[in-house]
């Protein structure tokens, strides 16, 4: 890998099978990640992300920045949920009722892109303890005569789950939860988000052409004119352009076969071979249909 674009880090996803048709992933900076899970209707956007530390506050705020202006081209139809470790403690007030004690620098930072796009952090709005709040933990700290297990730990919610407000009716819970297999001082934020709408499926089967409408003459013109206009005044050409050029034409020219017909129904020239068909509408409003034989 070039120096340039070598690094340590960053951030991903996973999700499961069943979503890897209706999964798109879009790699916007180092720090931030965007997922579409493409829905009938519409998409729900999410963003992972990972903020710098309160320790290079610069880099924070451009970073929070770039954050809000992602989030502003998000349409207003399509749900938007932000993930990731923010490195920032909300501020305690109506919008977030429950919090950990301690701030650090980048809390103005958060506060300004929650009011600025009205965005709620899920994990403040359920009542839990302190413990199951925190989503850091870090260093014990020994205080006076303390010891041991008496030590504290610094708790931190640094870890958040950004909904906009109208939507936060949405997430029915929000907890942590310590991993088990890694060794972290990071807990898991499992948050549980209650949506409608059906995931959308690409048809399993590609659309294809109704190649039998060449037999039609004004088809066939089309067709013959699309292909040499591809092909332009060039005259050494392989066998590649060839076939290029051909599937450009039949794209402008060549319908597409219709799914709700079979072949032989919406086919013109397989219906003529032995007989055709006339028809009368008679007086009590019925359709009558008889077969004529073709005259040689």
């Amino acid at each position: 890998m070039p120096e340039a674009r070598r690094c340590r880090g960053g951030v991903g996803v996973l999700f499961g099978p069943r979503l890897r048709q209706s999964v798109f992933c879009v790699s916007l900076s180092p720090r931030l990640l965007r997922v579409d899970v493409r829905l009938r209707a519409r998409c729900v956007r999410l963003f992972c992300a990972y903020a710098p530390t309160a320790a290079h506050p610069e880099e924070a705020r451009v970073f929070f920045e770039f954050l809000g202006g992602q989030l502003e081209e998000v349409a207003n139809r399509d749900t938007v949920v932000v993930l990731g470790d923010l490195n920032a403690v909300p501020r305690r007030s109506e919008r977030s009722p429950y919090v950990t004690e301690r701030e650090n620098g980048n809390t103005d930072a958060l506060e300004d892109l929650l009011d600025r796009l009205d965005l709620v952090s899920a994990n403040t709005q359920f009542r839990k303890p302190p413990a199951r709040l925190a989503t850091f933990a870090g260093c014990k700290r020994r205080r006076r005569n303390a010891c041991g297990r008496n030590a504290t730990r610094r708790l931190a919610q640094l870890d958040h789950v950004l909904v906009r407000t109208r939507e936060r009716r949405r997430v029915t819970n929000c907890d942590t939860m310590a991993p088990l297999a890694l060794r972290s001082d990071h807990r898991l934020l499992l948050c549980d988000l209650r949506h409608s709408g059906n995931l959308y499926r690409p048809p399993k089967q590609r659309p294809r052409r109704y190649y039998r409408a060449l037999l039609d003459a004004r088809v066939k013109r089309n067709f013959a004119c699309a292909f040499v206009n591809t092909l332009g005044e060039r005259r050494d050409v392989e066998y590649a352009d060839i076939s290029a050029a051909v599937r450009a034409a039949a794209v402008t020219s060549v319908p597409l076969m219709r799914r709700t017909l079979p072949a032989w129904q919406s086919d013109r020239s397989s219906s003529r071979r032995g007989s055709t068909l006339s028809g009368s509408v008679g007086a009590d409003g019925r359709r009558t249909t008889r077969r004529k034989p073709l005259r040689a």
